[in-house]
């Protein structure tokens, strides 16, 4: 017959960690929280799932094409009105940062100088009148073309005035 010990218990003793190891496993843990977490501002989310980013005007300067087809969210005040369906908007805090100019579809009835709007819209590169033309269906004096050349614009799905 064979020997079962029976009601054998083992005891496993453990060294508690030193206050240095302890003190990297929380730095570890904070570290990773942090990366994980990120600390840029998040887009926020349209029910359809579209981000919208919020943009300053200064971002159009040096953005390249990261923000080309982007749906964005930008402050500004209203500089001119440029036809019955475009403006242009500037920082008014800085006057050299370029001005950025808006086609509104639904037509800039109550837009005026000096006002302070929020315009969300695509974000197109390359101004071309008869592009705009062609794709979003708004007239534009082909003379337009010399001043904005190249420039940056958006097309606005939504313009407000700011309170």
């Amino acid at each position: 017959m064979e020997y079962m010990p029976q009601n054998v218990s083992v005891v496993a003793r453990v060294r508690p960690l030193s206050f240095a190891a302890r003190l990297v496993a929380v730095a570890a843990v904070i570290t990773g929280v942090a990366f994980l977490s990120g600390c840029q501002e998040q887009p926020q989310e349209t029910p359809g799932g579209t981000e919208i980013e919020e943009v300053h005007l200064d971002t159009f300067r040096d953005a390249g094409d990261e923000l080309e087809y982007k749906e964005v969210t930008v402050q500004g005040q209203v500089v001119k009105e440029i036809s019955p369906s475009a403006f242009s908007i500037g920082d008014p805090d800085d006057p050299g940062v370029d001005e950025l100019f808006i086609v509104d579809k639904s037509g800039t009835a109550g837009v005026e100088p000096g006002m302070k709007v929020n315009v969300r819209g695509i974000v197109y590169i390359g101004f071309d009148v008869s592009e705009i033309k062609q794709s979003h269906g708004v007239e534009l004096d082909p003379a337009l073309e010399q001043e904005w050349e190249g420039d940056s614009y958006i097309v606005a799905s939504n313009v407000d005035a700011q309170e």
